[in-house]
């Protein structure tokens, strides 16, 4: 991956994301998240609409995202990122393919 299409999806994810970072979970209680639990703990999650592609976007945005049970892709231009993201009943946990996790949510 490019650095322009690293950068693009950490800002992607960071801008789309409920905000705020907070304390790892214990793995052994994390599960993988539903599409539901995922769309919950993102913020104007409610205001993405599908377009032809199978992606979502905010209005005026070029961003696309994928949301599916246990994981976000986004999508900007060619390049697309994906996290898996999992649950432990108050917050997620995304992983991306290097194996990166931040935790999300209340």
């Amino acid at each position: 991956m490019t650095t322009h299409a690293k950068a693009a999806c950490i800002f992607v994810m960071a801008s789309v994301i409920f905000p705020g970072l907070v304390a790892a979970a214990s793995d052994n209680k994390l599960r993988m998240a539903t599409e539901n639990e995922i769309r919950q703990h993102l913020s104007q999650a409610d205001s993405l609409k599908e377009r032809t592609d199978g992606y979502q976007y905010r209005e005026g945005d070029s961003t696309g995202y994928k949301i599916t049970d246990g994981k976000i892709c986004a999508r900007k231009g060619n390049a697309v990122d994906c996290a898996d993201v999992y649950f432990d009943g108050t917050r997620l946990e995304m992983i991306d393919r290097k194996g990166n996790r931040d935790f999300i949510g209340n």
